[in-house]
């Protein structure tokens, strides 16, 4: 089987593709998260993604690699990761009543095949209008958002700040889509022994 690579060191990335039950190494790309000007939140999204994977296809040449890159819209404009206490508990004030979508983009790439799959899932949440501020501090706290995009975790607390919340693929939200890169793989090949 061709070995397969996970442009990432994110715990959470390591921890979700555990699931498909592959061997993998995560490798941490060799490009900066950097946004650029004029890009839709998709673009945004796949973008990021696409450049996580290409970083490391000249070291890992034979290599199934994929990238994974989330983006959040809200408002007309993108979050980035908190970094700080103080700064996710703002982002999850400004969210309070309102929508916000997650745009969680994937990329598979194998040099050798000549193979590159990008695509995306968008994913519409709402949170509850009545939050009060000592509640979302107490969730960013206990979960530790500050490294996460919107300052929340889904698969935590998180999931009790939600209205609702529209996707295809529940772990897109936490930030890699699953069913997706199952989808890509059994075209290459993994599972076709099951």
């Amino acid at each position: 089987m061709i070995p397969l690579v996970l442009a990432s060191q994110s715990v959470y990335k390591r921890s979700l593709f555990s699931r498909l039950g592959l061997e993998f190494n995560a490798i941490e790309p060799l490009t900066e998260e950097v946004f650029q000007d004029g890009l839709t939140p998709l673009e945004q999204a796949e973008n990021l993604s696409l450049q996580k994977a290409q970083s490391l296809m000249g070291s890992y040449p034979n290599s199934v690699i994929i990238g994974a890159d989330q983006v959040l819209a809200f408002d007309n404009r993108l979050l980035q990761k908190p970094n700080t206490v103080e700064n996710a508990v703002n982002q999850l004030k400004m969210m309070r009543g309102k929508e916000h979508q997650l745009y969680t983009a994937v990329s598979v790439l194998h040099k050798t095949k000549q193979f590159q799959y990008t695509g995306t899932v968008i994913s519409r949440i709402k949170f509850y209008k009545e939050l009060s501020d000592a509640f979302l501090r107490k969730v960013v706290l206990a979960d530790k958002t500050w490294d996460c995009v919107g300052g929340y975790k889904i698969e935590s607390m998180g999931i009790s700040l939600m209205e609702s919340c529209q996707t295809e693929d529940f772990t897109a939200i936490i930030g890699l889509p699953l069913m997706v890169i199952t989808r890509v793989l059994r075209k290459l090949g993994y599972y076709s022994d099951s």
